[in-house]
């Protein structure tokens, strides 16, 4: 795939994306973080009782 179809398939992702945003689709990304980091911990604690 050459460069300038790739940037313009890009630049069309990115704007499907921000459209979907702004209709209220999307995970806010807070949520997500805490919901990896807590992914994480209850991984660890469970990985230490064994």
């Amino acid at each position: 795939m050459d460069k300038e179809r790739w940037l313009k398939e890009l630049d069309a992702s990115i704007d499907q994306s921000l459209q979907e945003m702004k209709a209220g689709g999307g995970h806010d990304l807070d949520d997500v973080c805490d919901a990896i980091i807590s992914d994480i911990r209850q991984t660890a604690h469970g990985k230490a009782r064994q």
